[in-house]
């Protein structure tokens, strides 16, 4: 897309793009999220860091999204003359705002694409939240495992080792 979109037919068109990619990506990310969940609570660590690395990759294919967002944004804020405030101008204002018959129709597409993003970053979030609780979980059980299995009392409470006082021993080498 160039810098100025001269027509409202264009702007149509690369709002309809860019909401059909977005829609897209965060449909994958919502899947990919889900699997990633599952793979969590099947405790399958391999599963859970291949779903973190094509999460990462969706999320890549979302923030190269942005600056053709940019470039509508403000080429319709220009063209339409849409305020931009207190609040940035989103891709539902354009929708609203550009004087075409679908207009209505490509605004309900940018709410319903608002929506799943909000929902997938939600989903998103309750994963890192888990992950963080169990790895938290499995270190206290590996750090309650060592307290136990250290006779010689060389680990902390905390599972670490420590340095403790001095140790005096003797072994009798003449017999």
């Amino acid at each position: 897309m160039s810098e100025a979109i001269p027509t409202l037919r264009e702007m149509r068109d690369e709002l309809g793009a860019l909401l059909a990619l977005y829609e897209d990506a965060y449909t994958r990310w919502l899947a990919i999220a889900e699997a990633q969940g599952e793979a969590l609570r099947r405790a399958d660590g391999r599963g859970v860091e291949r779903h973190a690395t094509a999460l990462r990759g969706v999320m890549e294919d979302v923030s190269r999204l942005e600056p053709r967002r940019g470039a509508l944004v403000n080429a319709a804020a220009a063209a339409l003359g849409l305020a931009k405030g207190s609040r940035p101008v989103t891709l539902r204002d354009v929708a609203r705002a550009l004087p075409v018959p679908d207009a209505g129709a490509l605004a309900a597409r940018a709410a319903s694409v608002r929506e799943l993003a909000g929902r997938a970053h939600e989903r998103t979030s309750s994963l890192a939240g888990a992950t963080r609780g169990l790895l938290w979980h499995v270190e206290g059980l590996v750090r309650h495992a060592a307290r136990h299995l250290s006779h010689a009392g060389t680990y902390s409470a905390r599972g670490r080792v420590e340095v403790g006082g001095t140790v005096v021993s003797s072994l009798d080498v003449r017999s």
